[in-house]
């Protein structure tokens, strides 16, 4: 099997950002992601005022993703609340606006209304790696977590938008935590079967919201198909569970 390596760094790859925590008047999103972005500067650490231009230059800077995803996730929030890309700007704590991209049926926060949306629920996480038998987390395991949580919650009427946030996110964790188990350009769909995200990394990432100790950019750029391909995998895989 032909992967790339996690380990490797690009040429032109620079360090990691120093990490540190949110303070109390920092803003933070309900996703991990976009939240140790944050801590580690890619955004700013306030979290406030942020545009869609810093969104995709911080999402392609720290993971090495090819600048169409981050402007695929960046002007689809922008989008959703309304604003103007080329002149307007965002906090993160706005995409904990209920009914807009916050969304029910999360892997690590309670469902509105009534329960904390913004904050990880280090429960809900262990519960997520709990689901895979193995010491990673893989698209199986995605799939049975993404069906459990739907389940827990009710089986809630979502739009297709959410779906495909949820499908998208899942396929986030396991493309961004992965350890060097990412098929090559161009490899069959089969080998997504074969991407492993360390539940310690996964752990790290979603509850202390920073880039695991050994955790390093890929050595390519990983682009908008071949995460759409990961995400359609996992819907697969949460049919079948």
């Amino acid at each position: 099997m032909k992967v790339i390596s996690l380990f490797q760094f690009a040429s032109a790859a620079a360090a990691l950002k120093e990490w540190a925590p949110a303070g109390p008047s920092d803003s933070r999103s309900p996703c991990p992601g976009l939240n140790t972005l944050a801590n580690h500067g890619y955004l700013p650490h306030d979290g406030k005022k942020i545009s869609m231009s810093t969104f995709v230059s911080a999402i392609t800077e720290a993971f090495n993703f090819d600048p169409s995803v981050g402007q695929f996730l960046a002007s689809g929030a922008f989008q959703v609340f309304g604003l103007n890309p080329a002149n307007d700007t965002l906090d993160l704590e706005t995409l904990n606006t209920p009914g807009r991209l916050e969304h029910p049926a999360s892997l690590s926060r309670h469902d509105q209304p009534g329960g904390d949306s913004l904050h990880v629920d280090p429960e809900r996480v262990d519960a997520m790696l709990a689901d895979s038998p193995h010491l990673f987390l893989d698209v199986v395991s995605a799939g049975v977590s993404r069906r459990r949580t739907f389940l827990e919650s009710g089986r809630p009427n979502l739009t297709e938008t959410i779906w495909t946030i949820m499908f998208g996110e899942s396929s986030l964790t396991l493309i961004a935590m992965n350890n060097g188990t990412f098929p090559a350009a161009g490899a069959p769909t089969e080998e997504i079967y074969n991407i492993q995200a360390p539940k310690d990394w996964v752990k790290i990432w979603y509850e202390e919201e920073r880039f695991p100790e050994g955790w390093t950019p890929f050595a390519r750029s990983i682009n908008l198909t071949e995460l759409g391909a990961v995400g359609a995998v996992i819907r697969s895989e949460f049919v079948k569970s």
